[in-house]
Parts: C-alpha cells; sequence; structure tokens
C-alpha cells in the first residue's frame, strides 16, 4: 500500500434508477473510480482526492449525491441537469401549493368531502408525490371549485329618496268650545251680527250690550292691526273701542277706518266712558318709560297721571241716571309725572260692573259713541277666534278698503284659516237710532269690488 493514499474496497457500479433512465453517462461516472496507482492489488484500487472537493457521500439517495457531487469534469451537462431538476422540483411545489390552496377554498365554501380521500390517493401514485400540474384544472372541477373566485354582484347604486308629500291642507281651526261667537260664511256672520246689534240694551254683560268695535287707530300694529301696538310704546297693553247696539246714535269714531269685530266672550273691559274717554294719550298709560314700573293700582287708560279716576256710584242707580256736572272736565289734576306742571282734566271711567252705567249715560248725552279700554291679552291668546270679522265702513275710501283687504288676507294666511271663518264685512254707520235706512248695519262685499281692489294691491 502506498502511503498518503485512500484504499477502497472495490465495489460493482451502483446504478440510480431515476438517473440510469434519463442520464445513464451520468449514473455510471458517478460510481466510477476516477485514479488508480501502480500499487494497488487486483482486491483494492486507490482513488485520490481531488484537491478541495469533497470526497462522493453513498447513501440512498445516490442519485441526488452524484448530481451534487458531481467531478468538474462533467461540464455543462451536469449544470443543465441540475437546473433541469431545480426547476421541476419548483413546479411540483408550486402545483402542490395550488392544490392545497384550491382544497381550502373548497372546503370553506362547502364542498364533498368523500372526494378528499380520492385527491390523497392521485397524490401517492404520482410519481413526483404531489398533483400533476395537467390534473390541478381537473382536480378542481372534480371538487366543485372553480379557478377563479366569481366576484360578488356589484350592489345597484341606492335609490334616490321619494319625493315629500305634499303638505295637507291646513283645515280651519274650530273655535274654542267656550268661545260663543259668530260662525260660518259671510253672510251667516253677517246675520248674526246684526241680530246682537238689535238686540243690544245697557248690560254689563258685553255678549249682552251690542257689537264690540275697534277701528284701527295709534293703539293698533299698523303691519298687523288685528294686534296692539309694540310693548315698547306706552300705548301697548290694551285696545280702544266702543259698544254699538240699535238704541245709540249712528257712527263711529271715524268714517274711513277699517276696523275688527272682537268676540265678546274674549273681551275683557278695563274701564268705560260714556263719551270720548281720550285714552289715547300718553297720560292715560301705564307704562313708564326706561322700563320703570307703573304704580300700584294703575289700570290702563282709565287714569290720569297714574291716578285713578273713576266715576262716583252716585251719578247712576237702576232708578235714574244723572249726567257729572262738566262731563269733559269732571276730573281735573295738575300733573306730576307725565306732562308736569299740565293741568290735565278728563271725563270720569266706570269700571267693568259700570257698563250699563257708562252707555246709560251716552244716550242721555246724546253721544254717538262710547269708549271701552279692553285688555289686549286675552284677545291675542285666543287668535284667531277672538275676532269675529274684519270691516270697512264704505266703498268710497279706496285706500283704506285697499288696506283692509290686505291686512285680511294677511290675516288668514297668518292662522292658516279661510274667509268663512273670519269674513271681511261692510258696516253701514247710518243704520241704528234713528231709523232713517233700512240698510242692516253689517252686509257682505260685493266680490266684484273686493276683486277689483285685490287687483290694484297686486299691482302696486
Amino acid at each position: 500500500m502506498v502511503r498518503g493514499a485512500l484504499v477502497m474496497p472495490i465495489a460493482e457500479p451502483v446504478r440510480s434508477p431515476q438517473l440510469s433512465a434519463t442520464h445513464p453517462v451520468l449514473a455510471t461516472r458517478a460510481t466510477t473510480p476516477t485514479i488508480t496507482t501502480a500499487a494497488s492489488s487486483s482486491a483494492y484500487r486507490t482513488v485520490a482526492p481531488r484537491p478541495h472537493e469533497p470526497m462522493p457521500r453513498w447513501d440512498k439517495r445516490s442519485s441526488y449525491s452524484a448530481l451534487h457531487h458531481a467531478p468538474a469534469d462533467g461540464g455543462q451537462p451536469i449544470a443543465r441537469a441540475r437546473s433541469v431538476c431545480l426547476i421541476f422540483s419548483l413546479l411540483a411545489s408550486l402545483a402542490g401549493a395550488l392544490a392545497l390552496v384550491t382544497l381550502g377554498l373548497k372546503l370553506l365554501v362547502g364542498g364533498p368531502p368523500l372526494q378528499l380521500a380520492q385527491l390523497h390517493a392521485e397524490q401517492r401514485d404520482s410519481p413526483t408525490g404531489v398533483w400533476p400540474l395537467s390534473d390541478i384544472a381537473t382536480t378542481s372541477r372534480a371538487v366543485g371549485v372553480p379557478s377563479t373566485p366569481p366576484l360578488p354582484p356589484q350592489s345597484p347604486p341606492p335609490l334616490p329618496p321619494p319625493p315629500s308629500p305634499p303638505a295637507p291642507a291646513f283645515p280651519p281651526r274650530a273655535p274654542p268650545p267656550s268661545l260663543p261667537r259668530c260662525s260660518g260664511d259671510g253672510q251667516s256672520v253677517a246675520d248674526c251680527l246684526n241680530l246682537r246689534f238689535d238686540d243690544g240694551e245697557p248690560l254689563n254683560d258685553v255678549v249682552k250690550a251690542g257689537i264690540l268695535l275697534t277701528q284701527w287707530d295709534v293703539v293698533h300694529n299698523y303691519d298687523q292691526p288685528w294686534l296692539p301696538a309694540a310693548r315698547d310704546r306706552s300705548l301697548g297693553d290694551h285696545f280702544v273701542g266702543t259698544v254699538k247696539n240699535a238704541n245709540m246714535l249712528p257712527g263711529l269714531w271715524s268714517d274711513d277706518l277699517p276696523g275688527v269685530v272682537i268676540a265678546p266672550a274674549a273681551s275683557r273691559l278695563f274701564c268705560a266712558y260714556s263719551g270720548d274717554g281720550m285714552s289715547q294719550g300718553d297720560w292715560k298709560s301705564c307704562q313708564r318709560p326706561n322700563g320703570i314700573p307703573p304704580p300700584a293700582g294703575c289700570v290702563p287708560a282709565c287714569n290720569i297721571d297714574y291716578q285713578p279716576i273713576w266715576c262716583p256710584p252716585s251719578l247712576c242707580n237702576d232708578t235714574a241716571c244723572t249726567v257729572p256736572p262738566r262731563p269733559n272736565e269732571f276730573v281735573q289734576i295738575i300733573s306730576t309725572s307725565v306732562r308736569p306742571g299740565q293741568m290735565l282734566s278728563s271725563d270720569c271711567a266706570w269700571p267693568p260692573d259700570g257698563l250699563k252705567w257708562a252707555m246709560k249715560q251716552q244716550v242721555l248725552r246724546r253721544k254717538s259713541v262710547n269708549e271701552v279700554s279692553i285688555d289686549a291679552r286675552p284677545i291675542i291668546d285666543q287668535l284667531p277666534y277672538s275676532i269675529e270679522a274684519f270691516f270697512v265702513t264704505s266703498m268710497n275710501f279706496l285706500e283704506k278698503l285697499e288696506r283692509a283687504i290686505e291686512a285680511h288676507q294677511d290675516f288668514l294666511e297668518e292662522y292658516a284659516i279661510t274667509d268663512d271663518s273670519v269674513p271681511l264685512l261692510l258696516y253701514t254707520s247710518r243704520a241704528g237710532y234713528e231709523k232713517d235706512t233700512s240698510a242692516p248695519p253689517f252686509s257682505v262685499l260685493p266680490a266684484a269690488e273686493i276683486e277689483r281692489a285685490r287687483a290694484r294691491v297686486r299691482n302696486r
């Protein structure tokens, strides 16, 4: 034996079944000794290892070892074989991964579990231990899994919201059951008011005393004349009106001013005068400037300089009623608050339970009107039915007629009611005490006149 040489037993060439089928030369060269020595015997051969190259390791995976440790003189065929094997190995791994993904998808969607054994059998019988690439699509169809899961159907765009239903027409508001008033269409309201006018007599009950009217003067809001003047003004706490019936002289405070008829049940009187109470003056108000509260006991429009001016009960009784001396100067005082230093005079004021005395004194004094101060709050709280009708005094005052028609239309729209609830009427002031005309005090305005006036209002 030569020193320094490696002695190995001679063995028959070991051929790999796989390499023998594809590359017989590689299989033979991988197992044939490459170097021999002269001192070797028939039983031994000496194989010298290549520098920096490990000795081949022989085991049952000889085909892989032969490829991995093939001598360098194999050249390009060995490199190509190695690349081909690596490519096939990667493809097989990808095929197996794809098959597993397909199987997982099928399990997720509930595929038939009985075919899993068949799939495992096909994998076991495959030469490479994985499913063949050519069978992936067939296997996927066998288990009912599509190659590409279908996209979910796209939801349709949301429909536009349906149009809002038209607002229902506002039905006429029913008057409060505790508020007696004339109601119905224009003619019905006119007939009801005329009956109350004819039956009126001096009584403390306003419903039985006659018709309660107020005309649009400085104590009314100009834009909404059914309301009192602004609260920041001295006259904003009351209305000024008059009670009319067939036993009085005809006439109103003004021959051309429109106005409204107040439902007696919605009224609360502060006081009454048998003639002109001059209650529109600031010296009859209870509202002080700069928000100063009025003194206790002050009644709006029933005082002078914040002092009460009540009529003495001795002036009238159930059997007789006398006119106060100098009725327009019944009370005279020197003002100390409203108009300092001025002499103020006025008729005396009857309290609410003295309305009948004021009406009797009016007849004795032959006055066409009396004057009442009315609390504005109950009327406002019970609108729109605290007003029985709008009225005009003549068809000849076109400007006043147009204002009345415009205000009446605004009122109907403000409270969403119809003309049948609160009509616009004509008040003829000549009817009454002297019976010089057969015309009733209230009548329905001619439709043609109303339409012409409305056209003029629209064309302004």
